[in-house]
């Protein structure tokens, strides 16, 4: 899906397509639909399997933010002028404040899908290209023990915000991003992944160096396709209420094979798993749907609102109704 917009007014409608793109739930302040909210140059490029690149150079017309759950991956962000505030996980971060050489590089880590919201601010001239890939696209790439494992050291990560001292090559290809035209066409469309790969190969390198230079932990569970099956059925299983002996069934093993083989891949058993999923689920319908705590509890599976909390806080280190303030300025 290719969306470029030149006109040079950006609208509600354009950003609503540019998230439907994605699949995922979306949320949208409430604004004058049919009153511009950028005025520049927007271009979106969502390519097969999970790359997607962003580049922009506009003027933001309103004051509105727009939440996305996005899926499990990596976002490069290269910022060249102005100011990007954003919620992830009940914390707020700013990009902007650490110019060096003329852009600001940073990474999101999503190791499980995640709520962002972005701030939009009247008035703010934002420049800036980026690069979001899905874990899965990365997975099924990886041909060798080490690659594997390099990747599962990244995502080892807790999800949040990280900056880097990018290199010169790839400030270079981001500037070389932001900065390009090719058009709608087959030769336009092949350019740009072609960059957003070379951008990828080169940042995912330069990141990687960054997490082993702040201690990132070296003995990484590494996961294989016949482990991410096993995950996958359990998630089609989540709102059957399936128990573990139908889940063993499924696959033919006993439960105690099942929770072995199940917690050596993902670190967690299987239920504790189900527990994480479903709080996740109730975290998205908070701050997307707005849904009450009440019916947030329900979903997740609690009788007790009180208990809900609990164990929202523990998972996500903030309440329930943090989470939501985080989302709704």
């Amino acid at each position: 899906m290719s969306y470029v917009k030149d006109s040079p007014q950006v609208y509600l409608s354009d950003l609503r397509k540019m998230n439907d793109s994605v699949g995922a739930l979306h949320r949208i302040s409430q604004v004058e639909p049919t009153s511009a909210i950028m005025n520049g140059h927007f271009d979106y490029r969502r390519h097969s399997g999970g790359l997607s690149v962003h580049s922009s150079q506009a003027i933001e017309l309103q004051n509105m933010s727009n939440s996305t759950e996005l899926p499990a991956g990596l976002s490069f962000n290269f910022l060249f002028e102005g100011r990007i505030d954003f919620s992830l996980g009940g914390q707020e971060y700013c990009l902007g404040e650490k110019m060096q050489g003329g852009v600001e590089c940073s990474a999101i880590i999503l190791n499980t899908p995640e709520i962002m919201t972005r701030y939009m601010k009247k008035g703010m001239r934002v420049c800036k290209s980026n690069v979001f890939v899905e874990r899965s696209w990365l997975e099924q790439r990886c041909q060798t023990q080490q690659q594997r494992e390099q990747l599962s050291r990244i995502f080892h990560q807790r999800s949040g915000l990280q900056h880097w001292l990018a290199s010169d090559k790839v400030k270079d290809l981001a500037r070389s991003l932001l900065n390009q035209k090719p058009g709608n066409g087959l030769a336009g469309s092949l350019y740009t992944e072609h960059l957003a790969i070379e951008i990828l190969s080169a940042s995912i390198e330069e990141l990687s160096q960054v997490l082993e230079d702040v201690g990132a932990e070296e003995t990484i569970a590494v996961t294989h396709k016949n482990d991410h099956q096993l995950r996958q059925l359990i998630d089609e299983k989540l709102d059957e209420h399936c128990s573990l002996s139908d889940i063993a069934n499924l696959i033919n093993v006993s439960t105690s094979t099942l929770q072995r083989k199940f917690k050596a891949a993902f670190g967690v058993t299987v239920i504790d798993y189900v527990r994480q999923k479903r709080l996740e689920a109730a975290k998205t319908a908070l701050t997307v749907d707005g849904i009450s705590i009440g019916e947030a509890a329900y979903l997740a599976g609690y009788n007790h609102p009180s208990n809900f909390v609990s164990a929202f806080k523990k998972r996500f280190l903030v309440t329930p109704s943090a989470m939501v303030k985080s989302h709704r300025r």
